[in-house]
C-alpha cells in the first residue's frame, strides 16, 4: 500500500471525530492531495503540521499508524 492510500485510510478512520482528531484529519487530507498533486513543498509542510499535532492524538492505534507514516517520510 502506498502513502496516498495510507493517508486516505487514516482520513477515513478519523471521520466524525472531534477536537484534535478533526484537525489531524484535515492535515492528513491536505497531505494526500499535495502528494497526489506532485506538490512536494506543500506535502512536507502538511506532514510537519501532522507531526506537531501528533502528541494530541490519544488513540494509541491511530497515533502509532500516523507515527509510522511519518517515519517513512524522514
Amino acid at each position: 500500500m502506498g502513502d496516498a492510500a495510507r493517508l486516505e485510510e487514516l482520513v477515513q478512520d478519523l471521520q466524525g471525530r472531534d477536537g484534535a482528531y478533526s484537525l489531524m484529519r484535515e492535515h492528513l487530507e491536505a497531505a494526500r492531495v499535495y502528494l497526489v498533486g506532485s506538490m512536494p513543498r506543500e506535502y512536507e509542510f502538511s506532514l510537519k503540521l501532522v507531526e506537531e499535532l501528533l502528541p494530541d492524538i490519544g488513540d494509541k492505534t491511530v497515533h502509532d499508524r500516523i507515527d509510522n507514516l511519518l517515519g517513512r517520510q524522514k
